[in-house]
Formats: structure tokens, C-alpha cells, sequence
């Protein structure tokens, strides 16, 4: 119902009774292997009350085929800064060897340091049921999430390929060999 003094919006005719409630989670980039772009970072805090970081990156490069269009898009993941985990402080770790490629002397980072570095990572998708809090019904959804990540060189490391077998050695016979025996 409109306020005294504004218009009313009217009724909106449309069916919804036919459709699924959604929720708007989409998963913005398709699993695979990326090269990213730190666009934007911030000091947050988890539900919990952790200390967190927010990183903005862009799709730079697909290094799976097929993902082209995802070039340009954005993903924003958070990472945890709650160092009592040794897991916590590993992913820490790995984030701050792809992007800089070292830590301080004494082992530390600086995260405004990230802005324009860029990282190969892979990017993979999660699905979890959570309580819909209205229909107290549980719902699925859809995540992604950063892993992988590494220092964009690793990407100019040619793949090597087995080496080839030794040649024969040589008997002095050239390509004669020995003969066979027959009785």
C-alpha cells in the first residue's frame, strides 16, 4: 500500500504460481584454468568476526578451451585471515607467492601489494544445501571457488616430454649387425 502522497504501484499481473522461487546465485565463471588480475582488494570480516580479505579479479585469459567468453568477467573471493589454522596460513602463503612472488624478511605481506599482479588459478564450482529461511525448506546452491593458485611463469615452463631411448650401441659393423646362425 502507497504512503499518503505517493502513487500506488498497482497490481502486477503476471503467473508466478508455474515457476521455482530463484535466488539470483549464479555461477558467473565457468570451472577451468584462468589467468587473473587483481583488481581490488579490502580488509572485511567473516559472519564470525575473523579478519578476512575481499579479492576483486578479472579474467585475463582462458587456458581452457571452450571458456573464451569468460574474458573480462569478475570474481570476487574472500580469504580468510583467522591465522590459528595452519591450512589458513597455506593458502595465505600460496595467494602471496602467485601474485608477488615473495614474502617480507619477516614472512609477512602487504596486500595493497596485489592490485594489478596477476596469477594462473583454477576456478571450480560447489554445490551445498542451506535452509531457506523463509519455507524452512533447504535450497542447493552454487559456489565458486579459487584454487590453485600459482605465479603466472609457471605457464612459460614447456611441458617436457619423455626422452627418447638411447640408440643402440654400436657394434663396429655398422648397420650390418650381427648374423644370424642358421643349422
Amino acid at each position: 500500500m502507497a504512503e499518503e502522497g505517493q502513487a500506488s504501484l498497482g497490481y502486477i499481473d503476471v503467473n508466478l504460481n508455474e515457476v521455482d522461487a530463484w535466488d539470483g546465485a549464479v555461477s558467473l565463471v565457468n570451472p577451468g584454468e584462468y589467468v587473473m588480475r587483481v583488481t581490488d582488494v579490502k580488509k572485511g570480516q567473516s559472519k564470525a568476526g575473523k579478519p578476512k580479505l575481499v579479492l576483486t579479479y578479472e579474467v585475463v585469459e582462458s587456458l581452457t578451451e571452450g571458456n573464451e567468453e569468460m574474458i573480462g568477467r569478475t570474481v570476487i573471493q574472500s580469504q580468510s585471515l583467522d591465522f590459528s589454522s595452519d591450512a589458513v596460513k597455506g593458502r595465505v602463503k600460496s595467494l602471496v607467492l602467485a601474485l608477488t612472488g615473495e614474502l617480507s624478511k619477516r614472512g609477512g605481506f602487504d596486500p595493497d601489494a596485489f592490485v594489478d599482479q596477476e596469477m594462473l588459478c583454477e576456478i571450480v564450482a560447489e554445490t551445498y544445501s542451506e535452509m531457506n529461511p523463509l519455507t524452512q525448506e533447504p535450497i542447493e546452491k552454487n559456489t565458486i571457488s579459487i584454487i590453485r593458485e600459482r605465479p603466472v611463469s609457471a605457464a612459460d615452463i614447456p611441458e617436457t616430454e619423455p626422452e627418447p631411448p638411447p640408440p643402440e650401441k654400436s657394434n663396429g659393423r655398422g648397420n650390418r649387425g650381427r648374423r644370424a646362425r642358421t643349422s
